[in-house]
Order: C-alpha cells, then structure tokens, then sequence
C-alpha cells in the first residue's frame, strides 16, 4: 500500500530537482538541448550508434534465417536496436535527424541481411524472403517515434515530471494505492504449472509403456490421459489463469472510500493521460516497470483521469472509462483464500462482476477493514484434480481397450427341428 504523495516532516522533498538547477526551478536542459549548439560530434556518434545497435539487433534474424526461417517479430529488434545504441552515444537530440538516422541504418541493415540470406536462392524466388525484415524494420521505425521523445525532448519530459510531483504533493496523502506483487501469486502459479506439467508426464510415461506392446489397451489409456490434460486446461485451469498476472491492474481508495481500478497499459495508450513511451506492446506495463518519474507521472495522471471519469467529462461506455473505473455499491459474493469475486456499479450505472486476485499487499474490499497481509497459500485442490481427471480416463481408455481386444463370441441360437414328412 503506497500513499499519494511523499510526505517528509522537515518539509523537503527529494523528489523535487528544481533546487539542483540555480534558476527558480526552471529545467537547466542537458548539453546539445534547448539553447545549445549541437556539435558534430554527436551527430557522427549517434550514427555510429545507431548502425551497431542496428547490427547487433539483427542477429537473431539472421541466425534464424540461416537455418530457413525468416520471423518480421524479430525483425523488429533491428530499429529497436538502432534506437537504443543512438541514445547510449549519446546522439544529437534533434528528433528529425534522430529518426532519419534511424530509418537508414535499419534499412540498410535490414537490407543487407536479406541480401546475404536470399544470395544462394535469388531474389525472385524468394521475394517474401527477401522483404518481410526490410518491411518489419521500417514499420519497427515508426514506433521507435514515441521512445525518441523523452531522449531528443527531455526538458519538455522533466517539466511534465515537476508539474506532476507538485499536484502529487498538494494532494498529499489523501488515497491509498493498491501494487500487486508478484511474488504473492507464485503459489498459484506453481499450482497450476504442476497440475498441468503432472498430467502432461503421466500420459507422455503411459505413451512410452504402450509403444512395445501391441496391445491396445495401453494406448487408449495413454489417450485417455492425455484426454484428461485438455479437460484439465479449459474446465479447471483456465479459470484461474487471470489471476496469475495482475500487475498490469493497480487498484486506488481515494479518501472518501471508493475503490477505483486502472488499467495501466490502456490508460498510457491515451495521448491526454500518457505517463511513460513504454507500450506495453511486447512486455505486460506494470508498476515495477517505471521509474520514479514514470510512477509521479502516472499518479497524476490517474487522478486527473478519475476526475474526468466522476465529472462526467468522460462518456459512460467509452474505452477511458473502462480503463479507469469506479467500483460503486462493491459487494463480495464468493471468497476463498486466492481471490475476491465481486458485484458492482460503474461510473455508468451498469452492474458488472470481477474476480480480484489476493497479490495486492495491504488491499481491502472495505474501508477500514483488514488489508492483506500474506501471498496466497499453494492450491493442493488444482493438482489432486488434475490427478484425479488424468487417472479416471487413463483407467475409462484401459477398459475400453481389454473390452476391443476380447474375441468375437459367436451368437449361439437354439437348433431348429426339422421335421421330413
């Protein structure tokens, strides 16, 4: 549980830099920003840079294509490379040289390695071959755009960052901020992987001990395990799989006692609350992901967004208000020791349900009451079901095939009597 905003009884906050920069709080940009010359030699780095990044991000393209299978995903590592040694030689921060730097190492990276990949075949016999890393590497380039900002603007970023730390502050420490942590789903986790990964060796053991024998038996009850393993992921896992990744959801209780749930990866998607460039595209956005500044930010952001949301400024119904959402009239309706199921009203007036993971350190569904204060135990009842499924069909498959292999038994009719007159 995280308050709002950081509280310090001798009045300082070491979150705040405008004492570090001498001008009454103004941003003092870094060399080669505003108000300062770019030199030549940023220019010639950052191209450098760029190239060896480029090179370097090709490589798992062109180790896989060596052996014939060319992926556009991995494609993308080239001018995701390229951004990344740009900023590490500290390249010029203008950010239309930046990105032409960028859309011509990568192509010409990317082009090279097709070029050497297709040179045995020829170009017209592989064209696809040839153009899925030119074409992946150029669309990569055009999402590279949005994490260039804060390098090539950074003054721009570090103002919104102050702005935001002082909203945080005015506020103060009105609210409770609700971080799941990981670390009290792995119980769970384990559960389910060894439910599943039990199943999945009981049936492969079967399969192994019905491949010398002719039988048919042993492989109907090798199938029926493996039966066992598909009715065990749709019927008894797959319910408890959204709740083994809950960090991309925080959780807010503002001071009047409503509880509000955000979504982070689909709030930072919208320009008017983005908080961080991270998309969140390849990698889950969570808490932990952002820095200090990202995490001001966002807190601000949040706020401003759940004051929009409760204004009214904001449609019911809209993808922002399904993103952050007011979870008015909440009732428990099920609990056990790994999640909450829950009723509630949202900012609309529409009755909807969720099952709330138990990861959030400190969480209550009611003002005042008791947060949570241990990760969730191990789930024995998930394993002793798999077993249970993968035993029964492994004995039904069994029985089935002893009941094929018995012979034929002849139907045996009473003789009939002739009579000769």
């Amino acid at each position: 549980m995280n308050g709002w905003g950081r509280q310090n009884g001798s009045g300082y906050d070491p979150w705040d830099r405008s004492a570090e920069t001498g001008r009454g709080g103004v941003f003092a940009p870094e060399n080669g920003t505003e108000g300062q010359p770019e030199s030549m030699s940023s220019y010639a780095l950052g191209a450098l840079g760029a190239l060896l990044g480029a090179v370097v991000g090709a490589l798992p393209t062109l180790l896989t294509g060596l052996f014939g299978f060319v992926s556009g995903w991995l494609a993308l590592l080239i001018p995701f490379g390229a951004r990344k040694g740009y900023r590490l030689f500290r390249g010029a921060r203008k950010s239309g040289y930046a990105l032409a730097v960028l859309l011509v190492c990568s192509l010409a990276v990317s082009g090279a390695v097709s070029v050497f990949l297709t040179w045995p075949y020829g170009v017209r016999e592989e064209p696809l071959f040839f153009l899925i890393p030119i074409l992946f590497s150029f669309f990569g380039v055009l999402a590279c755009r949005r994490g260039l900002q804060s390098y090539v603007n950074p003054a721009l970023l570090e103002n919104m960052t102050r702005q935001a730390r002082q909203e945080n502050r005015e506020v103060g420490g009105t609210g409770e901020l609700y971080i799941a942590k990981q670390q009290w789903i792995r119980p769970l986790k384990a559960s389910i992987l060894l439910s599943l990964f039990s199943q999945l060796a009981f049936a492969i053991l079967l399969l192994i001990l019905a491949m010398p024998d002719e039988s048919m038996a042993p492989v109907l009850a090798a199938m029926g395990a493996m039966l066992g393993v598909f009715l065990t992921i749709f019927f008894v896992l797959l319910p408890f799989l959204g709740l083994v990744q809950p960090s991309g959801t925080v959780y807010i209780r503002t001071e009047t006692g409503k509880l509000w749930r955000v979504l982070l990866a689909q709030l930072n998607q919208n320009d008017t609350y983005r908080f961080t460039h991270k998309s969140g595209a390849l990698r889950l956005l969570t808490w932990d992901r952002l820095d200090e500044d990202e995490r001001e930010r966002a807190k601000a952001n949040i706020r401003r967004a759940m004051a929009d949301v409760e204004s009214g400024a904001i449609y019911p119904g809209s993808i922002l208000s399904m993103t952050v959402m007011p979870m008015e009239d909440l009732e428990v309706f099920r609990e056990n020791e790994w999640r909450w199921r829950v009723r509630f009203r949202d900012g609309g007036g529409k009755r909807r349900s969720l099952s709330i993971p138990k990861a959030y350190p400190g969480m209550s569904l009611t003002s005042g009451g008791q947060g949570l204060n241990a990760p969730v135990p191990f789930r024995w009842s998930l394993l002793l079901t798999a077993i249970a499924i993968a035993v029964l069909l492994a004995v039904g498959g069994y029985l089935v095939g002893l009941r094929l292999e018995q012979p034929h038994q002849p139907i045996h009719r009473a003789a009939a009597t002739t009579f000769v007159r």
